[in-house]
């Protein structure tokens, strides 16, 4: 079995791009994507979309990669590739968390440190 596929091309990133986002199989995020060979991060955003921060090359050409870590099927045979679709460079920066959940995370993990009771007496 060869390398995972991997799929490039080169052209002029939109001077406005803040984010680029694409279509995916559900639940499948093993796919890398690159912008010059720099991996950029991907989140889940909603129905099945992934997006990732490419701010740093608007106005820029550059070459776009995506590739797959692939999981290998039974026996080793042909596994799960990512599968991706409706490829977009967005002017909408990728959704940050909103203050209130980092608020909640932050309560949660400082109850958890400090122990229970003495959370709840506070």
């Amino acid at each position: 079995m060869g390398p995972p596929p991997t799929l490039s091309q080169t052209g002029l990133v939109p001077a406005d791009a803040q984010s680029i986002t694409f279509s995916t199989a559900p639940s499948r995020s093993d796919g890398v994507v690159t912008l010059n060979g720099v991996p950029i991060p991907l989140i889940s955003i909603s129905e099945g979309r992934i997006a990732g921060n490419i701010a740093a090359f608007a106005g820029t050409e550059a070459q776009l990669t995506f590739s797959t870590t692939g999981t290998p099927g039974p026996g080793g045979g042909a596994g799960w590739w990512l599968y991706f679709d409706d490829v977009q460079f967005s002017p909408t920066a990728v959704p940050e968390p909103n203050i209130f959940a980092l608020s909640a995370l932050g309560t949660l993990l400082g109850c958890r440190i400090l122990g229970r009771r003495r959370c709840l007496r506070n």
